[in-house]
């Protein structure tokens, strides 16, 4: 960074202006620049309507996840309009942006980018369309600004569904270049950190499809190894070990520092076949009361709140001091390659019995008892360790992708920073 910028950073830092800039409503920016309210800037639509036709699609809120990095490309996943209720509907058409007005914390932002008139939003959303054609980049690229999430915070009404108002959105302020070139300039900057963002996750997603078509592959036998040529076993997880039962450790327990431990919900929601790094830890008085784990154990969910999710397990393959909460069912085999074990448990073959076995409705339940009758495929002991390997290597790209795309999106936070604030101004 130029020593320029550091000391126009370090100024503000410390409550000072910077030659060349002045004290607005939302920080010190340009001194040429002005504060827009979107009301200003945008169209914003929240009027209810009444008629449709067939050809019309419903966006609704928890839709949000099937936008790609923000965009919507296509209406073929929405719901037809028919099918929608009647009350509160919202146009929108490229380069419309829908805003979330219900938990907008969560940054639900998301830009039309495909070509289709009459496209529609349910409640929950706020339509913004820009007032000048070149401004859509720059407008959306500051939703996601620090300036907008503070004003959003302030602004919140409501526990379960906390949202703001269509008045709020209207009157949210932003840093505004009054020259189009240079909004348009650091739209199109960060723009292009979105789609390097996007391209990053899409090969992340093609490497995940990829290992569990390896997965699906190495773990049935399907593909064998060269070399290996000896009869695979199928044989009752009974047979390979003995099972325990993890204890205690509730979440008030649970501390930022101290000895390493899992509870049954991180199985889930944090592992994936095996254990890489501890998120939570606990006290030595705590550990007394808790079940260790050694080097080679399964640790099953025990509890979950689908079919799907109930006994997910992870193989703990280290040697440092860890232990097990609570609703954790311990698998210590013997004479087993533990990572392949994680992968095979988690195999398409082991969960369609494991769905056989999930006990409960709102809270799945599967036990010890049921565990040791289920099955696993089983080659010799040398083409488990090279299939685990194998498998671990694709993990391993896995992560560094993962950790790419972190550098990415980290890499675009400092620079929305920097040119939506015009810290750094660009060349027009």
């Amino acid at each position: 960074m130029r020593r320029d910028i550091k000391e126009r950073i370090e100024k503000i830092k410390k409550g000072e202006v910077p030659e060349g800039y002045k004290n607005s409503r939302v920080g010190v920016i340009p001194i040429e620049w002005v504060t827009e309210f979107f009301k200003d800037i945008c169209k914003i639509n929240s009027k209810s309507l009444k008629n449709s036709t067939d050809d019309d699609y419903l966006f609704k809120y928890y839709d949000l996840s099937c936008a790609d990095n923000g965009r919507i490309y296509h209406p073929c996943d929405f719901v037809s309009f028919k099918e929608a209720p009647s009350r509160a509907r919202r146009i929108f058409k490229k380069n419309d942006i829908l805003m979330s007005t219900v938990r907008p914390y969560l940054k639900g932002f998301v830009l039309a980018n495909f070509y289709c008139e009459d496209c529609v939003a349910s409640t929950g959303f706020a339509i913004l369309e820009s007032k000048k054609k070149n401004d859509v980049y720059f407008t959306y690229q500051n939703l996601f600004s620090d300036n907008i999430e503070k004003q959003i915070n302030s602004l919140l009404v409501g526990s379960n569904y906390p949202a703001i108002n269509s008045t709020d959105v209207e009157n949210l302020k932003i840093p505004y270049p009054p020259v189009s070139i240079e909004r348009e300039k650091i739209g199109e900057i960060l723009s292009t950190w979105d789609r390097a963002i996007e391209l990053k996750e899409h090969l992340i997603e093609q490497k995940k499809e990829q290992k569990r078509g390896l997965m699906k592959k190495l773990l049935t036998g399907e593909v064998r190894l060269p070399g290996f040529k000896g009869k695979w076993k199928k044989v009752r997880l009974g047979t390979i070990g003995s099972f325990l039962k993890g204890k205690g450790i509730s979440k008030s327990e649970v501390i930022d520092k101290g000895i390493p431990c899992i509870r049954y919900g991180e199985i889930y929601t944090t592992h994936d076949n095996f254990i890489k790094e501890f998120k939570s830890y606990i006290s030595r008085n705590v550990s007394l009361t808790s079940e260790r784990i050694y080097k080679g154990d399964i640790l099953f969910a025990g509890s979950g709140e689908t079919q799907e999710e109930i006994g997910k397990s992870v193989a703990y393959i280290n040697d440092d001091e860890a232990y097990a909460g609570g609703d954790i069912v311990i698998l210590r085999p013997q004479e087993t390659n533990s990572i392949y074990l994680g992968y095979a448990l988690n195999g398409e073959h082991f969960i369609i019995q494991k769905r056989k076995l999930g006990q409960g409705h709102s809270v799945v339940h599967i036990y010890s008892k049921d565990l040791k009758e289920l099955s696993v495929l089983l080659p010799e002991l040398a083409e488990q360790e090279k299939i685990a390997e194998i498998l671990k290597k694709s993990d391993q790209e896995i992560d560094l992708l993962q950790q790419e795309l972190q550098a990415l999106k980290l890499q675009k936070k400092g620079l929305m920073q920097l040119l939506l604030t015009g810290i750094v101004r660009v060349q027009h």
